[in-house]
């Protein structure tokens, strides 16, 4: 039986970041729909707007941990690669 930890290490946090997003995504394209809709007093539109500048905000701050990442994947890569050129050359 996996661990708690095992299990958690498995999990692949890219893919889930993506999945988060694009739940962000419709859920920011909901409050913006009604922050612009006409029919909603303009103290409503105000609170709608206000959520979907958070969720683009959180979508952002998600985007950047992604961004970092990635980096650190190809990073790790890159030293491989260096690693066994060093190799080869001695």
């Amino acid at each position: 039986m996996k661990s708690v930890f095992e299990s958690l290490m498995a999990i692949d946090t890219q893919l889930e970041r993506e999945k988060i997003i694009e739940k962000l995504k419709e859920l920011f394209d909901i409050c913006y729909r009604y922050s612009t809709d006409k029919r909603l007093n303009v103290k409503r539109r105000e609170k709608w707007a206000r959520l979907a500048a958070y969720i683009a905000q959180t979508i952002n701050s998600i985007l950047n941990s992604y961004d970092e990442q990635d980096i650190k994947k190809q990073l790790e890569l890159l030293k491989e690669k260096l690693k066994l050129l060093e190799e080869m050359m001695e």
